[in-house]
């Protein structure tokens, strides 16, 4: 899971999602991807050559593209822009195709797993908080590992069972070399969505 307040500072808010961001995302991480990885670490990768069909989550009644928008954002292109859609197609190529399930239940499965972000986040927004806080707030320290880029919150990984149809099942701890990624220390910054004016002629 992604902390988008960070990706944008990080980023000089250069990308066209850090100018008009959802509130939500301020105390909300967002998905960065689902994927299957094995206990020693590594994991599977662009499994087969199957394209990502966007018409699987446009049309119909099933559409889950307004969950996608807030969820799993691609803040780097714009909606109406024809590369908006990369980032979906990334992650389904590189691990969605290792994955065993259909795109539809590939997606629309990680939108379901998504996990609350503890309250810590939010209260601390712009601020600092203490590692312990936002690690309880997961579950405790076997259930996520925290990734801090310059001191800030980048992004959480949690971990998940597999069931024997292929699907995510309940949450799980994570193996040690999950764990081993982990590198924010006993206090952690919060970035925040920097004001951005756009200039009048």
């Amino acid at each position: 899971m992604t902390y988008q307040p960070e990706f944008c500072h990080s980023n000089s808010q250069r990308f066209s999602g850090c100018h008009h961001p959802q509130e939500l995302w301020e105390g909300q991480l967002t998905i960065h991807g689902l994927w299957p990885q094995r206990d020693d670490g590594s994991w599977p990768s662009s499994c087969t050559n199957e394209q990502l069909n966007t018409e699987f989550y446009v049309s119909g009644t099933n559409s889950i593209l307004n969950e996608l928008e807030i969820k799993w954002p691609n803040i780097k292109a714009d909606p109406s822009s024809s590369s908006h859609t990369e980032f979906w197609s990334h992650e389904w190529m590189k691990h969605g195709t290792c994955s065993g399930l259909m795109q539809f239940d590939y997606f629309s499965s990680a939108l379901q797993l998504l996990i609350d972000t503890p309250e810590v986040v939010r209260r601390g927004y712009g601020t600092t908080i203490h590692k312990n806080d936002l690690v309880n707030g997961y579950g405790g320290e076997s259930m996520v590992a925290l990734v801090c880029k310059s001191g800030y919150l980048s992004e959480v990984r949690a971990c998940f069972a597999k069931m024997e149809n292929g699907m995510p099942g309940e949450r799980m701890e994570c193996p040690g070399k999950v764990l081993e990624e982990d590198s924010c220390g006993d206090e952690i910054s919060i970035a925040s969505f920097e004001t951005m004016y756009a200039a009048v002629e």
